[in-house]
């Protein structure tokens, strides 16, 4: 053999060799940030339908591409050392947001000769949208030595064959490549990129009225959590630690350390920290979630069934902390508030609460540009510090923060003085304060005490997994808004079988399906008389929902739009958290659960766009202008609910927001363009 044929054949030999490696890696299909919302039906998409025969297992989905069945999950550690993070790693000092994370993966129990991985970590919509717009990503970590045993965090992964833990131990190659960390490549969100954007720069603000108001603003047009920027102005490159991160929001809750990362980050252009340019992206319409308020039932709010918008304006903006502001006997109340970070926040906020600003950009007396009490409202300044040792009275919020501009607490009128505010950080947080504001009544109460043991309320997007530990509980119950029922078509309970009789207001959790509390699958016709998903939500009736979304581009994109029809199966089949988007027919060949197949018709309905502008007045995002364009781009949370049906032009009505005045007028807004 010739000199060159021998190198030759040593070179093929050594590419033969390194192909190897390759042909048995991992294929990383999805890495999702964001929204509780969508965390659990997208773990039974990836997972598909549990297995009758062989404990832990399940069967792919025909929508899930390359997926080779069987599959399998692991559920990360809830709090502590050990819960996996998202780690930004633009400014000097990489921040970390950590959260409970899911795994799934095909072919073996051990991901051995290479294997198909989807994951989720179920971080804020804000932090989600953030971490994927960064450049470079957040990376998705494991920390080392934390358990990969599995913690069993999604119960409808349960069954007979492997109960109480379905589980399966983190393969090796997965647990590695978490550990080195892995960019997240997609967002899961309850708002679109424009209102996250928007929500960062308000909070990652100084304190106050911003220039573009022109005298009509509230003083809460930036939230104060960084004075080295304008009033809802966002950091420019080059940010930097003193303009790109501000101090973090603290959880409220008794014994809690959680906290919410505030960082600066831009959806077009270039990056703030980075100035690398931010690549095109697509954002994809999941399903209409509707934001739900549940409360205690012991005592001051035991009669409490329904509320007006303004009255939960006064409650939560903390102009009465009080049975009284709901028009109840007086009483105090433990109010909890998520934190602005969040996708839950800001969708309630902009459709319930401080509704989208109709500056005109002439000058305006004082708050006539906003519609509406925001929930930041009688909270007062932020005290600046080193990032994270914020120490002022109102972070984190607690019942007894002090407003240093009035010297009085966060609650400015109470008929009994012992209301009170409290910050959390996570759906769990403020769900379990709902739960836990008796300090009694939870396995896992936080350890410490409210000021007052009385009856809480919250909000939440409604999901089973979300308000499941509220469930089927006398003590506790959910309420209509302006008398329309969110969950069912009627409050009093004589048309859904899915309130099996209860209570009105029953907080929902068990099924009409002939299966214990809690456990599932039912598919929604089921659960609803007229075969569909949270009527008033559909008809329009019912004001107060957002759309969930994802955002990806590239392969990433396809992957997660294969990921998201499965899921809307399960909605439809098994789990209905949300209405479907789009029509979906569910049959046992794309989702094992759908047997026989069900129908759904989709979300007939969507939010007007609007320009939304920061506090400068440039606009947030830099597409065509909202208006007269096919483009999907804009801030909608807020939007006027108008019919998206064939034959209905919405050119006209994009500039419409929602609102409703004390009077109880609910008339629309035009803002100014």
């Amino acid at each position: 053999m010739s000199r060159m044929k021998t190198i030759f054949a040593v070179l093929m030999l050594a590419a033969i060799v390194g192909i190897v490696p390759l042909a048995q890696a991992q294929t990383l299909k999805v890495v999702m940030g964001g929204s509780t919302a969508l965390w659990q039906t997208a773990a039974l998409g990836a997972f598909g339908a549990p297995s009758t025969t062989n404990a832990g297992q399940g069967t792919c989905s025909s929508l899930l591409t390359g997926c080779v069945s069987p599959t399998f999950h692991w559920t990360s550690a809830k709090g502590g050392s050990g819960e996996p993070y998202l780690n930004d790693t633009r400014p000097s000092t990489p921040n970390q947001d950590a959260a409970a994370t899911w795994v799934v993966w095909d072919t073996n129990a051990t991901c051995s000769g290479g294997c198909n991985v989807w994951m989720y970590i179920k971080v804020d919509s804000v932090i989600g949208d953030r971490c994927y717009f960064a450049q470079p990503h957040c990376n998705l970590v494991l920390p080392n030595g934390a358990s990969t045993s599995g913690s069993n965090l999604i119960t409808v992964w349960n069954n007979s064959l492997c109960s109480p833990s379905c589980d399966t131990a983190l393969p090796a190659n997965i647990q590695a490549i978490l550990n080195n960390g892995t960019p997240e490549n997609s967002a899961a969100s309850d708002i679109r990129p424009e209102d996250a954007a928007f929500a960062m720069a308000r909070i990652n603000s100084a304190l106050g009225a911003s220039t573009y108001s022109n005298g009509g603003s509230d003083g809460l047009d930036g939230d104060g959590y960084n004075v080295n920027n304008a009033s809802g102005v966002p950091a420019a490159y080059p940010a930097g630690t003193t303009h790109g991160v501000g101090n973090p929001v603290l959880s409220g809750m008794p014994g809690s350390t959680q906290q919410a990362n505030v960082l600066a980050f831009n959806i077009s252009g270039t990056d703030p920290f980075t100035n690398t340019k931010i690549p095109a992206y697509t954002v994809t319409s999941v399903g209409g979630e509707p934001l739900v308020f549940i409360a205690g039932r012991q005592d001051s709010l035991a009669n409490l069934t329904s509320a007006t918008e303004y009255q939960l304006q006064q409650a939560f903006g903390g102009n009465n902390c009080d049975a009284s502001a709901f028009g109840l006997p007086a009483g105090g109340i433990n109010i909890f508030l998520r934190e602005p970070t969040s996708g839950t926040y800001n969708s309630i906020e902009n459709a319930l609460f401080r509704r989208p600003t109709v500056y005109t950009g002439s000058p305006m007396a004082a708050g006539t540009g906003v519609l509406g009490v925001s929930q930041e409202a009688n909270i007062g300044p932020i005290v600046v510090g080193a990032v994270g040792t914020a120490t002022t009275a109102n972070d984190p919020l607690t019942a007894l923060s002090q407003n240093p501009n009035t010297s009085s607490s966060v609650c400015v009128s109470n008929a009994t003085g012992k209301g009170g505010r409290y910050r959390g950080i996570g759906t769990g947080e403020v769900v379990e304060g709902v739960l836990s504001s008796h300090n009694t009544l939870c396995s896992k109460c936080f350890p410490g005490s409210y000021q007052t043991a009385q009856d809480g309320i919250t909000y939440t997007f409604f999901s089973y997994g979300n308000v499941s530990s509220l469930a089927n509980n006398a003590n506790f119950g959910y309420i209509e808004v302006d008398g329309v029922d969110p969950i069912f078509a009627s409050y009093s309970g004589n048309i859904d079988p899915g309130q099996l009789g209860n209570a009105p207001g029953t907080i929902p959790g068990n099924t009409p399906c002939g299966l214990s509390p809690n456990a599932f699958p039912c598919a929604e016709n089921k659960i609803w008389a007229n075969g569909f998903s949270f009527p008033n939500v559909r008809n329009g009736t019912y004001r107060t929902w957002n759309i969930l979304r994802t955002i990806a581009t590239g392969t990433a994109e396809t992957n997660v739009g294969a990921l998201v029809k499965a899921s809307q199966g399960y909605v439809v089949g098994g789990v209905p958290d949300y209405i479907p988007y789009a029509a979906v027919t569910c049959s046992a060949s794309s989702t094992p659960a759908c047997s026989p197949t069900v129908s759904d018709l989709g979300l007939k309905l969507l939010r007007s766009h609007y320009e939304q502008r920061y506090g400068n007045g440039t606009k947030v995002e830099t597409c065509a202008t909202v208006k007269n364009t096919s483009t999907e781009c804009g801030d909608d949370t807020g939007g006027l609910i108008i019919p998206d049906t064939i034959g209905v032009t919405t050119e006209g009505q994009t500039q419409v927001v929602q609102n409703e005045t004390s009077a109880g007028d609910k008339s629309p807004v035009a803002r100014p363009q």
